[in-house]
């Protein structure tokens, strides 16, 4: 990859972090929200938001916050065609491909 390609794709990405590669996309998070790209990273578009509180949320977008406190999606996972999997804390959230509906999985007991 050349320099010039490589500058364009991170200014792309500025704040996003990508967490899981689809078939024909990219997914990417920024702090508790959602969003899909096409692989060239020209078309970034919401997708949906994990249901947090108002304190987190906005911690997490100064981001000595967000790495101290580890807030914000940390990473994900491909279940099938239609969902995949993303960890936010001490919650595993089942995401809905292509409607971005959203449902806690799992919760991790005593907060690990």
């Amino acid at each position: 990859m050349n320099k010039i390609t490589r500058l364009s794709v991170l200014k792309a990405i500025k704040g996003f972090k990508p967490l899981l590669y689809l078939d024909d996309k990219i997914i990417l998070s920024k702090g508790y929200s959602l969003y899909t790209a096409s692989l060239n990273l020209s078309n970034i578009t919401y997708l949906c938001s994990l249901p947090v509180g108002y304190t987190s949320q906005l911690l997490s977008k100064v981001r000595i916050f967000s790495r101290i406190l580890r807030l914000g999606i940390e990473s994900g996972i491909n279940l099938d065609s239609n969902f995949f999997l993303v960890v936010s804390k001490n919650r595993i959230w089942k995401i809905g491909r292509d409607s971005g509906s959203v449902q806690i999985d799992f919760i991790i007991p005593n907060e690990r």
